[in-house]
């Protein structure tokens, strides 16, 4: 008798290990389908020095002979979009040229959209804004890019407000930047 609660004990814990990796395998190829790479400042998004893409200058309002921006996509549904948005609502001094691009699913709430509304900047939201990211080549949220004169000079992840203000400020935009909530 005790022969046979040992077998079936080894076989319970061998269905366990092979039921633990089927799981581990689907959640695997489940998030390389969903992120289909890895994220890559250098592969998303524009090319540096190459013209920004002729739908998203348009919609942003860069003039490619003399025009910048500061060009910034977000998700509704990104938590990091959300804690860089609460950042840059309270910010003071958000470049003048400044861009925002949320995309959002239907139905998704908007608690994005209101912070980036309090910067006074311009936000476009869908169907545009799904459309001009993959036009722009991009993967991730938060990303932005700078462009001078109709081409792309930085850009970056962002993984806070930070990383916004570091961005605006290594291609001038911003001399010092002050928070409203001192």
């Amino acid at each position: 008798m005790s022969v046979i609660v040992a077998l079936m004990a080894l076989w319970l814990l061998v269905l366990t290990v092979v039921l633990l990796a089927l799981l581990r395998h689907i959640a695997e190829s489940n998030i390389l389908a969903i992120a289909g790479r890895p994220f890559s400042v250098d592969a998303d998004g524009p090319e540096l020095d190459s013209e920004v893409p002729a739908a998203l200058r348009a919609a942003v309002g860069v003039d490619a002979i003399s025009g910048s921006v500061l060009v910034t996509f977000m998700s509704a549904s990104c938590g990091p979009c959300l804690e860089t948005a609460r950042g840059l609502a309270e910010l003071n001094d958000i470049p003048t040229e400044a861009v925002f691009l949320v995309t959002a699913r239907p139905g998704e709430g908007s608690q994005v959209l209101e912070l980036l509304a309090r910067t006074g900047r311009r936000v476009i939201t869908d169907p545009s804004a799904r459309e001009l990211a993959l036009e722009a080549n991009i993967h991730s949220t938060p990303f932005s890019f700078y462009a001078d004169r109709g081409r792309v000079t930085r850009k970056a992840y962002l993984r806070s407000v930070g990383d916004f203000i570091d961005l605006a400020r290594t291609v001038g935009s911003v001399s010092s930047v002050s928070s409203g909530a001192s």
